[in-house]
C-alpha cells in the first residue's frame, strides 16, 4: 500500500494489496476491499468505494463519486457533480460537463 499526500484529512483503508491514493487536494477518501484500485485527484471532495477489481477514477473537477461492484469501471470527469454507479463489467463514463449521473 502506497499513500502520498500533500493536503489534509485524507483517509486511506485497505483490505486488500496493490492500492495506490495520490491526493493533492482537500477531503480524499478512498475505501477498497479489492485489488488493483487507483484514485488520482486534484480536486476536492472525491470519494470512491470499490467492491470489485480495476477500478480506475479521475477528477478534476468537484464532488466526483464513483461506487462500483463489478470489474474494469473507468471514470473520467473535468466537470462538478459527477456520479456513477455499476453493478456490471466494463463500464466506461467520459463527462466535460456538470450534473451527469449514469
Amino acid at each position: 500500500q502506497q499513500t502520498t499526500s500533500a493536503a489534509a484529512n485524507q483517509q486511506t483503508t485497505s483490505a486488500a494489496a496493490n492500492q495506490q491514493t495520490t491526493s493533492a487536494a482537500a477531503n480524499q477518501q478512498t475505501t477498497s476491499a479489492a485489488a488493483n484500485q487507483q484514485t488520482t485527484s486534484a480536486a476536492a471532495n472525491q470519494q470512491t468505494t470499490s467492491a470489485g477489481a480495476n477500478q480506475q477514477t479521475t477528477g478534476f473537477g468537484s464532488n466526483q463519486q464513483t461506487t462500483g461492484f463489478g470489474s474494469n469501471q473507468q471514470t473520467t470527469s473535468a466537470g462538478a457533480n459527477q456520479q456513477t454507479t455499476s453493478a456490471g463489467a466494463n463500464q466506461q463514463t467520459t463527462s466535460a460537463g456538470a450534473n451527469q449521473q449514469t
